[in-house]
């Protein structure tokens, strides 16, 4: 018997390979769902759903160089936090 993770892994893998399919069809979503007999309700909700979890496509981390300080500097330093569409890195 399956524990209720797995389905929904299984429900979510189903969903983001319909909006995959639906990406790659060049169809709008009302067409691609009545061609494939999915409510659009239920495929907005997903597509929304899985867009909010996974990270945006095009960003990517940046090397920062940073100047050499001595040791009592390093650890009196204040974190240094970054803002990036939606995301935030804190450094320490």
């Amino acid at each position: 018997m399956r524990n209720l993770s797995e389905a929904r892994a299984q429900k979510r893998e189903l969903w983001q390979a319909r909006i995959e399919d639906w990406q790659a069809s060049g169809l709008n979503q009302s067409a691609y769902c009545r061609q494939q007999g999915l409510a659009l309700p239920q495929f907005q909700y997903w597509k929304r759903r899985i867009s909010e979890t996974e990270p945006r496509r095009g960003l990517r981390l940046v090397p920062i160089k940073m100047g050499k300080e001595s040791s009592a500097a390093s650890e009196s330093r204040e974190p240094i936090r970054l803002h990036a569409h939606g995301y935030t890195l804190d450094t320490h």
